[in-house]
């Protein structure tokens, strides 16, 4: 009894979670992308359209001057900085740290219409740890399963990554 309970919640919660806008802020090479949108009823295992770049926001929803700037700031960084092919130090925990606080702006600014999630990069060798969260309307996060399926690494560690940026979680 109380399983089939347990499932008529979480499929009413994934029902209302496809019915909304979905961003998903993660950087990407390509002109510093760094946004994308699934739209209400959008099934799919991946995050959507890209509608942020370094040359502007272009979502449904639309985001302050300031937070669009700060913004292209993060991601630009991310395209001059971040390179598979060389070994240059990366300081990720400090720019994921920037990353979420920024997601975390984005969220007030759009409300509790739609979700807001942050994903780390593949670039991030550390990428499989705690690797997605939904940003909640009171900056607290909910961490959320990998679009890549589970992965036996991250369900180790626990919540240490979450832990080292900040301290709002929730279960």
């Amino acid at each position: 009894m109380l399983v089939s309970y347990l499932k008529s919640i979480i499929m009413r919660e994934m029902e209302q979670e496809d019915n909304m806008f979905t961003y998903t802020i993660m950087p990407d090479y390509g002109n510093a992308a760094y946004a994308w949108m699934k739209m209400p009823g959008e099934i799919a295992n991946n995050v959507g359209q890209n509608i942020a770049d370094a040359t502007g926001w272009y979502g449904e929803h639309p985001i302050s001057k300031e937070l669009e700037a700060d913004f292209i700031l993060w991601a630009i960084e991310f395209e001059r900085e971040v390179n598979e092919e060389t070994e240059v130090i990366f300081h990720w925990l400090d720019f994921h740290s920037r990353g979420i606080a920024l997601t975390q702006r984005l969220k007030v600014e759009l409300g509790a219409d739609v979700r807001v999630i942050y994903e780390k990069p593949y670039e991030d060798h550390d990428y499989a740890i705690e690797e997605r969260r939904e940003i909640l309307l009171d900056g607290s996060f909910k961490l959320l399963e990998s679009r890549r399926g589970r992965d036996p690494l991250a369900a180790r560690t626990g919540l240490f990554f979450c832990s080292m940026v900040s301290k709002k979680e929730v279960p």
